[in-house]
């Protein structure tokens, strides 16, 4: 049964069921315009429809293209052929889109525009129904948080990029300040590991670095087969020069010898200063005594060349030993005693003359 108000308003005969319905749609917010399929004339439309559309009135049985004449694309292109939303509900489709649209007076409005196909109960497509609503504002608002939005991202991004840039320049200085520092106490510790292993009279390595390396020889020799020499010398009457001249001019005659010393070696071998006026050569891969005994021989003589001390010629002389792996002995410290001990034998002999550990 109908509801008793409807059946009284029904039967009071103020209205049909027509004219509800066309009070109902004035009554609502949003625009309806609803068409006849397949002619496209308006059937109804209501007075918000009307008042959207800018138009004084749209008569029933009008073109519904020229009443909702002035739509675009939501980003105020035209509409393509069969793209427009009337269009494509007669065709049969469901659009839902937000469009531009000109007013009869020229005004610009943003409208969310709805389309779709009305069937009868055999599925007959007898309409389409249009309802717009003004979305203006609201795009008025939307545009404009969105202007703010992407301000707020510009200054955001510019004052990132400079704390980027400040980040970048401090982690530069950082970088040349650590580039710096590792350069620094790279030289520091060469210079340091130098200082512990050379002499810093003449320059060449000392007892510490001589006995390093004394060990690796020793080692090397005993796993290829080969044989090296230790040579121990020591200056003669080297006092008489301090006494006479003073420690500095002693001093210069040492540098002047070291370097007649060095350079009487070959790359491989090591010239140390073991103090005071004693030198120690090690001479690797020794293939035969002979070759030795010319080393010491040559040394010898570097030691009696001249040395000029403040104007005047002074001559030395030297009392050198040697030992030999593995003739003589079998570890690094055995060379070094009896190296030691054959120099001095030559200091008893009456110097400047070359002793070898197994000389009788």
């Amino acid at each position: 049964m109908p509801h008793e108000a409807t059946r009284a308003l029904a039967e009071s005969g103020l209205v049909d069921r027509e004219a509800l319905f066309r009070a109902v749609l004035d009554q609502i917010s949003p625009g309806v315009v609803v068409a006849d399929a397949p002619t496209g004339r308006v059937v109804m439309i209501n007075d918000a429809a009307v008042q959207i559309l800018g138009r004084g009135s749209v008569p029933e049985g009008s073109d519904v293209f020229a009443a909702i004449d002035g739509l675009s694309r939501g980003d105020g292109s035209p509409f393509e052929a069969g793209e427009h939303p009337l269009c494509r509900a007669l065709a049969g489709d469901v659009v839902d889109a937000g469009v531009h649209y000109r007013r009869p007076d020229g005004a610009l409005a943003r409208l969310a525009v709805c389309a779709a196909p009305l069937h009868d109960p055999r599925g007959h497509m007898v309409a389409v129904t249009v309802t717009l609503e003004d979305v203006t504002e609201q795009h008025v608002v939307e545009e404009r948080l969105r202007w703010r939005l992407r301000r707020l991202v510009r200054e955001q991004t510019a004052e990132l990029t400079e704390h980027n840039e400040q980040l970048a320049r401090v982690n530069g200085e950082l970088r040349t300040l650590t580039d710096g520092l590792e350069e620094t106490v790279r030289q520091r510790t060469t210079a340091l590991v130098r200082q512990a292993q050379h002499d810093h009279l003449t320059g060449l390595p000392n007892r510490v670095l001589l006995e390093e390396r004394l060990e690796r020889s020793v080692e090397t020799a005993k796993r290829h087969g080969r044989r090296l020499a230790l040579l121990f010398l020591d200056l003669d009457g080297f006092k008489l020069v301090n006494d006479t001249f003073g420690h500095d001019a002693g001093d210069d005659v040492l540098q002047q010898i070291g370097g007649r010393l060095a350079s009487c070696l070959r790359s491989s071998d090591t010239l140390a200063r073991f103090g005071g006026d004693e030198f120690v050569a090690l001479i690797s891969d020794v293939r035969r005594s002979s070759d030795v005994d010319d080393v010491a021989r040559a040394l010898l003589a570097c030691v009696a060349e001249p040395c000029r001390v403040l104007g005047q010629a002074v001559t030395l002389s030297a009392s050198l030993g040697v030992s030999v792996f593995p003739d003589d002995a079998l570890d690094a410290s055995a060379l070094q005693r009896h190296a030691d001990m054959a120099m001095y034998r030559s200091k008893q002999a009456g110097k400047n003359r070359v002793t070898f550990h197994g000389d009788d």
